[in-house]
């Protein structure tokens, strides 16, 4: 993975993440991001990791590639977009 933009960097990459009370939109967390899962991804690839959830307490949070625009490879150079799942899809889930 590269740190900056290349041909094929994504534009933008969507990503849902559950459970919905997690609140993993912090700049540092979204470059983080970048660089553990930089490289080719796919629509419906799907990443599991832990989140600070605050007073030293992490979440096990799963994280599904939603869209992809403008390239196909995540990058630090990469927009990420996170939006929580939908509640009551996860309620669904089990």
């Amino acid at each position: 993975m590269t740190d900056s933009a290349s041909p094929d960097s994504a534009e933008t990459i969507r990503l849902s993440y559950s459970p919905p009370t997690a609140d993993p939109e912090t700049a540092s967390f979204t470059t983080f991001l970048a660089k553990r899962h930089g490289g080719p991804v796919d629509v419906g690839d799907e990443w599991n990791e832990f989140v600070n959830v605050g007073c030293g307490r992490t979440m096990d949070v799963r994280f599904v590639v939603e869209a992809v625009t403008g390239g196909v490879e995540l990058t630090t150079a990469t927009d990420v977009e996170l939006v929580a799942d939908d509640a009551s899809k996860f309620d669904q889930e089990g």
